[in-house]
């Protein structure tokens, strides 16, 4: 991104990537790292949240179908295995609905901190005071 304050023209960059540790992710300024892109509201547990829900309810699927296959008679003659069946379906879908809230939160916090202007700002060219002219490009 180019800022551009009266006739000085500065560059700024920062680059992000999952786990979406922003506190870490450092804002470069005419290549000296002077900022992180946020000081709170790291987004990084409610993305490694929704990955393990997602992972381990993968991975709870392919179990379930392993034991309808193998276990197919004693699931059939045995009460307490669709019971067991159903409860841990319950628990799950409570975690994946939790993790998709967090998720979705996440999504909003990232989107709030890495736009283009509240990077400006916080990289120390642009204040609310001082009148800059932010101009980027997508590659």
């Amino acid at each position: 991104m180019l800022i551009i304050i009266g006739n000085t023209q500065n560059t700024v960059s920062a680059a992000w990537a999952y786990p979406y540790n922003l506190q870490n992710t450092l804002i470069v300024t005419n290549n000296a790292a002077n900022q992180t892109i946020s000081s709170s509201n790291d987004v990084k547990p409610s993305a490694q949240f929704f990955v393990f829900t997602g992972v381990t309810s993968m991975l709870l699927s392919l179990a379930f179908c392993i034991i309808y296959v193998i276990l197919d008679r004693q699931y059939r003659n045995d009460e307490r295995f669709p019971i067991i069946d159903f409860i841990i379906t319950v628990i799950w879908s409570i975690f994946w609905i939790a993790g998709s809230s967090a998720w979705a939160q996440g999504v909003t916090n990232i989107r709030s901190q890495t736009k283009w202007e509240v990077i400006a700002q916080r990289s120390g060219y642009c204040s609310p005071v001082t009148l800059c002219s932010v101009s980027y490009c997508k590659i």
